[in-house]
Order: structure tokens, then sequence, then C-alpha cells
């Protein structure tokens, strides 16, 4: 299955026209912000959007949309154009060098990009074989990124860097960047793309303006979907899964296994949290632990959604089973009560503090089992 767009046009983008719109207009004005930073959920518009901003900033004849024509959209349809420059977290491979850059990675990245212009963090770490590192925007990142803005543009217009993921930043990198960012030389565009807002430095967002990008409605993305989708899961059912951002309901349709190991170890999560069985409590943290670090952060914010999701089910805002594409015997609607006003706060804390834990490199069968303790008792909590 792929998800092929052979011009990143706003149009192509599902459920983003109002914001469009506004990116548009602040181009025909002539006021483009030196530095944006774009947010969205993982799996969102947001680096669709940020691309097909700079294709429309950059395209010769702009009308409604970029053109697609002229030579910059063509130079976009491959990713390749010389006044585009990327930058993404990359982590050391047997083939990279040992103080790996994104200009490394460029070749994947323009496969992947073109392939799935919605990408998850843990489908790039996979597409370049370091599925169980921790990748970084390192301080030689930084680097090439100044390097290449000092350079003139090529095509005698704007220079463009879209940095995705810059939560991914150190500190070095952070610092050494935040000259260029508040001040880059002559007509460049920062465009930041961020799925995780609040870790990103607060040095590097106080030099931005931010770009909110919203989950597409569930009829715009359905509808977009059904180019696409080639599963045995209705395109509605995929949208309403994905809390409308494209990236999760494509992962949705070609992970169908993942999503399904998902289910599974999320039920004997609640299973063991409700019986209070401090065996199957042990036995399931235990085994948890075993996946790798970004697999496991993975699952836990799958089930940062597998709450929500039974939180608007419990009050009435949907009737869909989310699980059903799994195929697993859990009765979702008596699940669902549990999960309330009065619970739902400290168990997103909970799970949000488990991430931040894993990252950290904490034990993660101690993390886990503290975790699944602290899930146990506000499940079990009167409302």
């Amino acid at each position: 299955m792929v998800f092929y767009l052979r011009s990143m046009l706003f149009s192509s983008i599902p459920g983003q026209t109002p914001l469009a719109k506004k990116l548009k207009g602040n181009i025909q004005r002539g006021k483009i912000p030196h530095a944006q930073l774009f947010v969205g959920a993982e799996g969102s518009s947001a680096l669709a959007m940020a691309i097909a901003y700079a294709q429309y900033a950059m395209c010769a004849n702009p009308g409604d949309d970029s053109c697609g024509e002229c030579p910059s959209c063509k130079q976009f349809t491959s990713l390749q154009h010389p006044d585009l420059h990327f930058a993404f977290p990359v982590a050391k491979t047997k083939d990279s060098s040992d103080k790996p850059t994104s200009e490394e990675f460029l070749a994947s990245w323009r496969t992947l990009i073109s392939d799935n212009p919605f990408p998850l963090y843990i489908e790039w770490l996979s597409h370049i074989g370091v599925e169980n590192k921790q990748a970084q925007l390192s301080v030689y990142q930084a680097v090439k990124i100044s390097q290449a803005l000092q350079l003139k543009s090529y095509a005698g217009g704007m220079k463009v860097l879209i940095l995705w993921m810059p939560e991914k930043l150190n500190t070095a990198a952070a610092n050494k960047l935040l000259k260029l960012i508040e001040e880059p030389e002559g007509r460049t565009a920062i465009l930041m793309v961020t799925h995780h807002e609040e870790s990103v430095l607060g040095t590097i967002r106080s030099r931005c303006q931010v770009v909110n990008v919203p989950p597409s409605n569930s009829q715009a993305l359905a509808q977009f979907l059904d180019s696409y989708n080639d599963s045995q899961v209705p395109s509605t059912l995929l949208a309403t899964m994905a809390h409308g951002e494209p990236g999760q309901a494509f992962h949705l349709m070609k992970d169908a296994e993942w999503i399904k190991d998902d289910v599974t170890r999320f039920v004997k999560w609640v299973r063991a949290s409700f019986q209070r069985k401090v065996d199957l409590m042990l036995e399931w943290s235990d085994s948890a632990s075993g996946l790798g670090r970004e697999r496991l952060k993975s699952f836990l914010h799958f089930s940062l959604d597998a709450f929500e999701q039974a939180l608007t089910y419990n009050y009435g805002a949907h009737q869909d089973n989310p699980f059903q594409v799994a195929d697993v015997d859990f009765k979702f609607d008596k699940f669902a009560p549990f999960v309330h006003s009065g619970n739902i706060v400290e168990i997103h804390e909970k799970i949000n503090r488990a991430i931040y834990e894993i990252e950290r490199n904490l034990n993660p069968k101690i993390v886990l089992l503290d975790l699944t303790f602290e899930v146990a008792k506000a499940l079990n909590a009167k409302h």
C-alpha cells in the first residue's frame, strides 16, 4: 500500500482548507514570518502543510494553489529543490558516520515523505533501521543548517528550512541555532514542525510564530482515505480511530498486526488492573518492558488515545468501538464507564510521566509496574 502524493498541494491535504487559506494569505501579502512552528499531533497534517506552504511560497505562478507546473513545483515533486533544506532526527547506523546528520539520510527521507507525507516518528525510525535507538538533532546538525542557510539562494528567491521535530534538538544544538532563528540571513523562512510542543525548548518556541494544525474532520478524512484504503476496515471507522490524523489512519491500515498487538496488550493491562491481581500485573509489566524504548512509548501513546476514546464514548460523543479493528473479545461499552472526569486527568498524568521516565532510560519494568498500580487505583476509584 503506497500513499503517494505527486505534488504537495494544499488541495491534496484533507480537511485543511481554512488553514491553507490563512497561510496563502500571508504569502500573498508578503508577510511570511522568518520562523514558524507548525504544531500538530503525531500523524497530523503539520509536516505536509509546511511543505505545501513552502511550495506555494516558491511557486512561480501561484493561484488558488501552487501551479504544479513551474520548474520550482516540479523540483518539489521529488523534494529536491536546491533552496529547500530539511533537518530531522537521526541516529547512528552501520552505514552512517559516527556523528550522523540529516544529509546522510536525505534519500531515505525523500522516499518516506513521497510515499507518506504524514509519518509517525516510529515509522521514520523503522525506515532507517534504528527502532530501538533515540534519534536526535545534534550540534553537528546545527552546524550543517547554519552552513546551508548562509549560502545564497540558488534560484535567486527565498530559502526554506523545514525542521521536523525540534523537540529532538539537544540543548547545545538549540543554542547554536538561536541567533539564526531570530535573525536568518536574506529571504529565509524556517518552518519547524512539532508533535510535542511542550517538549520544544522555550527559547526556540519564543522565537517562532505558532501555526496550529487541527485534526481533519472525520468526513473529509474518510473521503481522502477511500482513495487508498485496501483494508477491511471502513474508512469512516479509520478516520474516527485516528482522531482525524491521516498518518494515524495510514498506520492503522498498513500495520494491522501492530495495532492488534497494542489492543491485545492494552486489554490485558486494564483487565489485570481491574482485577488488582498482583501476579497478573507483574506478568504484564515484565512482558511489556521487553519492548524497545520507542515501541513502548508508541504503545503508551496508543493507551492515552484509548482512554480518551473511552471517555468520549462514555459521554456519548461517539458510538464506534475503536477496538473492533483488532477483533478481540473486549466489551468496550462495558469498559468505557470506568473512564470519567474523575480519573481521566490522573490517568493521563501517570502515563505521560511514564513516557517521560522511559525517555530518560529509567528501568522500564519498574516504571510500568508503578504505572499499572496507579492505573488500577484510578480505574477502581468510585466516581
